[in-house]
């Protein structure tokens, strides 16, 4: 790979420098490396110009002296740890089996593509040009299995959400009916409609803070199980942790809202001859 490799997938440039076109087959053999690599090994030095080879000393691999330190990369999987890399120059050797480009166009992807192609077979026609994917088919295709499990976990607590908005409405309906002749006497007593709309709301709510108490208990213990399928957000993100609580307390509160306002409509006579 030369320079324009790191420049078009965005990977930048920490110390040194990138390969340029003196870096040739009988040039000295260079290399370019991670930070994680320059981290490990070079801890508190500078790695540039050091060598380094791969295998044990006493292989008969060829030594590579180090020009450049770059930005890390998940090559492989977004859920395993970036491991020590090294990048060599195409260049430099004397022949390949297979050679990957990278391209970045402000045309379509299709364009670029016939042109890439166009341009391959015009240096030989035999060239096969193929596995030509997008970078977003690239992501997609590494990501997919997960983006499947999340769709799940969505579903679910989407359809948990729904269940628990019935089930709250349920219930304080049902308390609001147990209590017909409770608010008739607080209505007759003087009680404004705002006062027992207040108190059937703030008894749903503080059932539904005790709720939110114990679940975010209960997740922080499960967090764990989740960490799979995060990637550049941990399992106990504050904001999320906010969020779903205040969700559920907005649903609560709609949950709640019908049933409450329906008692507050209670003519207290009716509500004391209620049984």
């Amino acid at each position: 790979m030369l320079g324009d490799y790191f420049q078009t997938l965005g990977i930048p440039l920490i110390r040194g420098r990138f390969f340029n076109d003196t870096n040739r087959e009988k040039s000295t053999r260079v290399v370019i490396i991670n930070k994680t690599l320059a981290d490990r090994y070079f801890s508190g030095q500078d790695p540039i110009g050091h060598r380094v080879k791969w295998g044990p000393l006493e292989s008969d691999s060829y030594w590579m002296t180090i020009i450049g330190v770059v930005g890390d990369v998940k090559q492989f999987d977004l859920e395993k740890d970036v491991l020590p890399q090294t990048y060599e120059s195409y260049l430099q050797y004397e022949s390949f089996s297979e050679l990957r480009i990278v391209l970045r166009g402000k045309s379509s992807a299709q364009n670029l593509i016939t042109a890439l192609q166009t341009t391959v077979h015009a240096l030989d026609s035999q060239l096969p040009v193929t596995r030509v994917r997008t970078m977003e088919q690239v992501m997609s295709q590494s990501i997919a299995p997960r983006r499947f499990y999340l769709i799940l976990v969505l579903v679910f607590a989407v359809s948990a959400i729904v269940l628990a908005a019935v089930g709250l409405y349920g219930v304080v309906a049902y308390a609001v009916e147990q209590r017909t002749r409770e608010i008739g006497i607080r209505m007759s007593l003087g009680a404004a409609r705002y006062d027992v709309l207040k108190l059937l709301l703030g008894w749903a709510l503080s059932l539904v803070a005790l709720g939110v108490i114990f679940g975010i208990l209960g997740s922080v213990a499960v967090t764990r199980l989740l960490s799979g399928f995060l990637f550049g957000i941990k399992p106990t993100d504050p904001i999320t942790f906010l969020a779903v609580p205040l969700l559920l307390a907005m649903v609560a509160l709609l949950a709640s809202y019908i049933p409450a306002r329906r008692a507050t409509k209670v003519d207290p006579m009716i509500a004391l001859r209620y049984e």
